[in-house]
């Protein structure tokens, strides 16, 4: 058995159609006498029929149109499956990224309430702590009167 790749069967098929259309000689069929004259009998077109499937050339083409049809339907079969297949990793990719940013968003707004709940609380106490402490006794202890001012204990 003979193995061509398509391209090739293709390069050959469009070769082999040049020279069927060259073997024709449309000039003789383009005069006014073809185009309005008299219609060819039935068996002048079975003739002519039968004439071209004579031809190696008409022949060639006739036979090897089936097994071009069947490669490029083996070839649009192996793609719609490589891309199907790939459009279903992509997506499974898509869906597994999605789950794990919403689980992070998720894990950073808790962290992040948890945050803002324990410095509310700890400013809230230090608040409370400022204003139950009478004003004098602040002036009488410096390093307690500079945080209070400038919320650090060290000297400047």
């Amino acid at each position: 058995m003979l193995r061509i790749g398509l391209n090739d069967i293709l390069d050959e098929y469009i070769e082999i159609l040049k020279a069927i259309l060259a073997n024709v000689d449309l000039k003789k069929w383009k005069t006014e006498d073809h185009l309005y004259g008299p219609t060819t009998t039935s068996y002048e077109y079975i003739l002519k029929v039968i004439d071209s499937f004579a031809d190696i050339n008409f022949s060639f083409e006739l036979n090897s149109i089936n097994h071009i049809y069947s490669g490029l339907e083996k070839f649009d079969a192996i793609m719609f499956d490589l891309i199907f297949d790939s459009i279903k990793s992509t997506l499974s990719y898509l869906v597994i990224i999605t789950i794990v940013g919403v689980i992070l968003i998720i894990f950073a707004v808790i962290v992040g309430y948890k945050m803002i709940t324990a410095t509310n609380k700890t400013l809230t106490e230090l608040v409370n702590v400022i204003f139950l402490i009478p004003q004098s006794t602040i002036n009488m202890v410096p390093q307690f009167k500079r945080f209070i001012e400038t919320g650090s204990f060290e000297e400047q």
